[in-house]
């Protein structure tokens, strides 16, 4: 499936030399499924053709199952074409900056504190991402912990470096949540419905939050991003306490504003950290032969079984997938590394083009971002708390955090 829509034209000249000259090098397995050993290394391929030339990551729901049933593969195929999160983003970013000068202009009326049933949606929907967003993490977060472990206690440095560089895309398990969670941010949205229902206006922070969540979101499960598990964990555990704050609100339960600063302190500091831990990826270079030598040597193996029948016992009632598909042979490490190390470029972090393409594009989404918490920050603790004891209104005081629905302007 290509990038953008496909279309009888040729690219244009000006588009793939720019691309070119972003991407020079080709990476192991640009220009064919990364299921296939000894993929095809063509140096004098450009890199729009590398990109527009990458397949899906595999369908990741077991036939039969709940999941296949709502998002069967055509539908899957569909939704990881670019123009529906492209048109989506801009769309919904347009219409909600619209929308606010409505509101205002209306004279800022609050459709839902006079109405149980807009209420009753409100919760649903808080409790509903609460719950979404702790089922993603406690699926993945130990999936990731104990891949990276695998390479620790194998080859030491070598084998985090090695766990870091191939958290594949092509493992079922870790593509579902990934690609629930890419479609979660389509819906997460309704937080901006929510707030102009209240009668209150959609700010820059919300609006950039949404939109570009949705396209780095996308770009990241599109091309199979090494780093996309850094982004759902990250992610899922910030939304986790997040949408928590938020049922505590809807229910007109106490939340003390010391917490509330805390949870806006830790949304900086999930995308400076998680902008760090990705950009890192640049500078790391794989030794795959020697992490199976330590592997082989010190006997290390996966114990994402054990991890797995953990999840089961206290957050799933599903039978551990782990335990009865191969497809999970690719949160082995000793598998991953001898995929890399019969590559062309075994010494490689990235394995694809579009990889390299989504780090770009997350870091360019995030970088702005973490200017817009930090300037919210400031103006709803800092500058908020300081005209505030000069005796002025200060209107931060009931602020809600910066990418919700709460009963303030964001």
């Amino acid at each position: 499936m290509p990038l953008f829509t496909t279309s009888p034209f040729p690219p244009n000249p000006l588009l793939v030399q720019a691309l070119d000259f972003i991407f020079p090098h080709r990476y192991p397995f640009d220009h064919t499924s990364k299921t296939i050993l000894l993929a095809p290394y063509e140096h004098n391929r450009s890199a729009y053709d590398a990109i527009v030339s990458s397949p899906n990551p595999p369908y990741p729901f077991e036939q039969g199952s709940i999941l296949n049933s709502i998002f069967p593969s055509t539908f899957y195929t569909e939704s990881l074409r670019s123009v529906y999160p492209l048109y989506f983003a801009v769309a919904y970013y347009v219409l909600a900056h619209w929308l606010s000068g409505a509101v205002k202009r209306n004279g800022s009326k609050d459709y839902v504190k006079g109405n149980p049933l807009l209420r009753f949606i409100v919760l649903v929907h808080n409790a509903f991402l609460m719950l979404f967003s702790a089922w993603t993490w406690i699926h993945v977060f130990p999936v990731a912990v104990d891949y990276i472990s695998q390479g620790l206690r194998g080859a030491g440095f070598e084998g985090v470096k090695l766990a870091l560089c191939t958290f594949s895309t092509e493992a079922r398990y870790l593509n579902k949540f990934n690609y629930l969670f890419y479609l979660s941010k389509y819906y997460e949205v309704v937080d901006s419905v929510i707030l102009l229902l209240k009668g209150r206006q959609v700010g820059q922070l919300q609006s950039y939050h949404h939109a570009g969540a949705l396209i780095s979101m996308w770009i990241a499960v599109r091309f199979g991003s090494e780093c996309v598990w850094v982004f759902t964990t990250w992610n899922s555990f910030v939304h986790t306490l997040m949408y928590t704050y938020y049922l505590f609100t809807a229910l007109h339960l106490p939340f003390p504003r010391t917490l509330k600063r805390s949870l806006t302190s830790l949304q900086i500091a999930q995308i400076a950290s998680g902008t760090l831990a990705t950009n890192l990826y640049w500078f790391l270079r794989i030794n795959p032969g020697a992490v199976l030598q330590g592997i082989a040597k010190r006997h290390v193996g996966s114990t994402i079984a054990a991890a797995s029948l953990i999840v089961r016992q206290f957050f799933s009632f599903q039978e551990s997938p782990v335990l009865q598909s191969t497809e999970y042979t690719h949160l082995d490490l000793a598998h991953n590394a001898r995929f890399r190390q019969e590559s062309k470029s075994p010494t490689s972090c990235f394995d694809t083009t579009g990889a390299t393409l989504a780090l770009w594009v997350n870091t360019f989404y995030m970088l702005p971002l973490l200017f817009l918490f930090a300037q919210f920050f400031v103006n709803s603790y800092i500058s908020g708390g300081s005209a505030s004891r000069k005796g002025k209104a200060n209107r931060y005081e009931h602020k809600t955090l910066a990418n919700g629905n709460g009963k303030a302007k964001t």
